[in-house]
C-alpha cells in the first residue's frame, strides 16, 4: 500500500505525523494498555481483600478528632467511588467501549486522585489544592513512610538521571520487559511496571530541565545549556529531591491516555478487545486503590464514623455500585 492510499485511509493521523514525526500509535496504544494491564496482575497477585488491608494497616493510629478534616475525608472519598461507580457502567456496556474510553480514563484518574486526597487528609489534615501538590504531599506522606500496598508504592527518589538510573536497575531485579510487551506472570508485569515509572521519571526530568533553563537564576548567569559544570550543579540541585511515584505516573498517564494519544484508542485498527481488557484493569485497579484508602482512612478518622459513612452511603446512594469496600 502506497503512502497516498495510507493518507485516504488514515488522514487524521497523516496529519497528526506530519506535525509530529515522533509519534507512534502503536507505542501509545501499547504503553497504555500494557502498564495497567502490569497494575491489575500484581494486585490481583497481592491480594487487596479486606483481610490483607486490615493486617497491612493494623499498626495505624486514629488521630486526634478533627470533625473538619473528617469531613473533607468522607467527601473525597464518596467523589472517588462515584468515579468507580462511572467505570462500572462503562465496564457493563461492552458495545460502546470505544466510545467511552476516554471518559473511563477520565473517571480512572479522578478517582485514584480523590482517594489519594482522602488519604492525605486523614493523615494529618492538610489538603492539597492541586494535582502537583497533591501528588507530592502523598509521596512524601505515605510511599516514603512505606503506608502503601504494592504495587501501587513503586517510586524513584530523585530526578537526577544517572541516580536514577541506578535505581530503576536495582528495581528491575534483572527482568528487562518494557512497556511495549504486555506483562504474562509477576515478573514480567513488574518490570513493565519499572519500565513506566523510568518513563515517567524521564518525562519529568525533561520537563523541569525547561523549567530551570528559563529560571532566573540561570539565566543571570548566560547558560542557554548544561554543557558546563556550574549549569549541571545548578540542574541536579533542582532535580535531586524531586520524586516520582505512582500519582504522578497516573497524572502523566490521564494527559497521554486523555489528550492526543486518546485518538490512538478509538482511532484506526480495531481494537475492540484489547480496549475492553483495558477497561476492566482500570476498574479492577481503581478498586484495589481505594480499597486500600478506605482502609487507611477507617483508621484514622474519629472512631465509629467511619461505619456511620459506609452505612449511610448504602442507604442513599444513587449509583448500583457496591459499598463492599467501604465495610473496614
Amino acid at each position: 500500500m502506497n503512502q497516498l492510499q495510507i493518507s485516504k485511509e488514515r488522514w487524521l493521523y497523516e496529519r497528526l505525523k506530519k506535525e509530529n514525526p515522533s509519534a507512534n500509535p502503536q507505542f501509545s496504544f501499547d504503553a497504555t494498555c500494557n502498564w495497567l494491564r502490569a497494575i491489575a496482575l500484581l494486585c490481583e497477585i497481592n491480594s487487596f481483600e479486606k483481610i490483607q488491608l486490615s493486617e497491612f494497616y493494623k499498626s495505624v493510629q486514629r488521630r486526634t478528632v478533627n470533625r473538619t478534616a473528617d469531613t473533607l475525608v468522607f467527601e473525597q472519598a464518596f467523589m472517588s467511588f462515584h468515579n468507580l461507580a462511572g467505570l462500572e457502567a462503562i465496564k457493563i456496556n461492552q458495545d460502546y467501549h470505544c466510545n467511552l474510553i476516554q471518559s473511563a480514563i477520565i473517571n480512572w484518574y479522578y478517582g485514584i486522585y480523590f482517594a489519594a486526597s482522602a488519604m492525605i487528609t486523614a493523615g494529618d489534615g492538610s489538603y492539597p489544592q492541586d494535582h502537583a501538590s497533591t501528588a507530592n504531599a502523598w509521596t512524601q506522606h505515605f510511599v516514603i513512610t512505606k503506608k502503601i500496598v504494592y504495587p501501587f508504592n513503586l517510586y524513584l527518589p530523585t530526578l537526577v538521571e544517572k541516580e536514577y538510573k541506578v535505581e530503576v536497575e536495582k528495581l528491575r531485579q534483572g527482568n528487562a520487559s518494557s512497556v511495549h510487551e504486555s506483562p504474562i506472570d509477576e515478573g514480567s508485569a513488574h518490570s513493565v511496571c519499572i519500565s513506566f515509572l523510568k518513563g515517567s521519571a524521564d518525562w519529568y526530568r525533561e520537563k523541569k530541565q525547561t523549567e530551570i533553563l528559563k529560571c532566573t537564576e540561570f539565566q543571570n548567569k548566560g547558560f542557554t545549556n548544561f554543557r558546563k559544570l556550574e549549569a549541571r550543579k545548578i540542574r541536579d540541585y533542582r532535580l535531586q529531591k524531586k520524586k516520582v511515584s505512582f500519582l504522578h505516573q497516573a497524572f502523566r498517564f490521564r494527559g497521554k491516555a486523555n489528550y492526543r494519544d486518546a485518538i490512538y484508542l478509538s482511532y484506526g485498527e480495531k481494537r475492540e478487545q484489547e480496549i475492553t481488557n483495558l477497561i476492566e484493569d482500570l476498574y479492577f485497579t481503581l478498586h484495589c486503590f481505594l480499597s486500600m484508602a478506605s482502609h487507611y482512612c477507617s483508621k484514622r478518622v474519629e472512631r465509629q464514623t467511619w461505619l456511620q459513612f459506609s452505612q449511610d452511603i448504602e442507604k442513599n446512594k444513587l449509583v448500583s455500585t457496591s459499598t463492599i469496600l467501604f465495610q473496614v
